[in-house]
């Protein structure tokens, strides 16, 4: 989906599939990393129990009022969050890429 196939003889010249973004393509990534709650770039990815990410702080505050997903609302089985190691890499190794007006 966000992949465009690339003709070239070199691999090496290959380092990353943001490389060969459509500009479509850039705005829709970036709005997939925008944080629910906040609704700005996430910089802290945090994912909750139910496999959504947000902003780390932004969802410690929510979940210190709720029990339940930002997103779904639904009951959440516990508040533990686990750090998005794609989506930091995503937005500190390629954030050229990723702006859009």
């Amino acid at each position: 989906m966000f992949r465009r196939t690339v003709n070239t003889d070199d691999a090496d010249t290959i380092t990353s599939s943001f490389d060969y973004l459509d500009m479509a393509d850039t705005g829709q990534i970036a709005r997939l990393l925008l944080c629910p709650i906040t609704n700005k770039l996430i910089v802290e990815p945090a994912i909750t129990a139910d496999g959504h990410t947000y902003e780390r702080r932004a969802t410690k505050h929510w979940l210190q009022q709720n029990d339940t997903s930002p997103v779904t609302h639904l009951p959440l089985p516990h508040k533990r969050l686990v750090s998005n190691v794609v989506i930091r890499s995503a937005t500190l190794n390629h954030p050229q890429q990723l702006q859009w007006h």
